[in-house]
């Protein structure tokens, strides 16, 4: 089976809905749908929940039109090949940064620096992200 990390285009409503009964009813202009995709799903509470970073509750159609998204114009996310063992250098490289500032400052010293250290590498990784 494929996998794909998703890069979420946002929050719930960020794809454009409009409701098959207004589709079916004939109150929606055709230039409206007029060479788009067109995803029919519930949007309702309940029926076809996911769960997002944007929300704890999504239509599941919504994930959908996300992953169109991500493939048609290549949005999806991806990791190289050299991130695993570059992380797993800076986490051992980190940790022995901390071991010896814990070593030579000792208390409130070896704390604050261990803290900075930690939040070093947070930034970091959320700033490559």
């Amino acid at each position: 089976m494929g996998q794909i990390w998703l890069n979420y285009l946002g929050p719930p409503q960020t794809v454009p809905h409009v409701a098959a009964v207004d589709v079916l009813a004939d109150r929606v202009p055709r230039d409206v749908l007029a060479g788009k995709i067109v995803l029919i799903g519930f949007t309702a509470a309940g029926f076809d929940d996911v769960t997002t970073p944007f929300a704890p509750v999504a239509p599941g159609v919504e994930l959908q039109a996300t992953v169109i998204d991500n493939v048609l114009h290549d949005r999806a996310l991806w990791r190289p090949w050299w991130s695993v063992p570059a992380e797993a250098l800076v986490v051992v490289l980190a940790g022995m940064l901390t071991g010896v500032a814990v070593r030579r400052l000792r208390g409130v010293g070896a704390g604050i620096a261990a803290v900075g250290i930690t939040l070093w590498y947070l930034g970091g990784s959320q700033w490559l992200f």
